[in-house]
């Protein structure tokens, strides 16, 4: 049983221990939520996902909120084009449509449009 429909199950254990009433109806509906996730689930078995989240648009030395973030990975999503896929210009290009600041950070240097990394001595 993955993670989603033991939560699932969590809620509606909660559900039934505090004094309410569900319906047919909202059984039905849970039980179509099930049914999505089990689909999901089996679907997973034959594909592959890559995922971008805002801590790589911070990785890439913009400072922004969550929600600024997801508004650049929102246009990154809108704007996919499958010949290309989604990289780091990408997203780099993204963030700039957005006028989002670099930080400063001494290991982020852009030049020519490429961001170099000075290696970090963590020992």
């Amino acid at each position: 049983m993955n993670n989603a429909i033991r939560e699932l199950d969590i809620s509606i254990a909660c559900m039934l221990d505090e004094p309410t009433k569900i319906t047919i109806k909202d059984l039905e509906h849970i039980q179509k939520q099930v049914d999505l996730l089990v689909v999901e689930e089996e679907n997973k078995k034959n594909q592959i996902d890559i995922t971008w989240c805002v801590d790589d648009i911070r990785f890439l030395g913009y400072e922004c909120t969550d929600e600024e973030g997801m508004k650049v990975l929102k246009l990154v999503e809108e704007d996919h084009d499958c010949e290309y896929g989604i990289n780091w210009a990408t997203l780099d290009n993204a963030c700039e449509s957005f006028n989002l600041k670099l930080k400063s950070d001494d290991n982020i240097h852009k030049v020519n449009d490429d961001f170099i990394r000075k290696e970090v001595d963590h020992g």
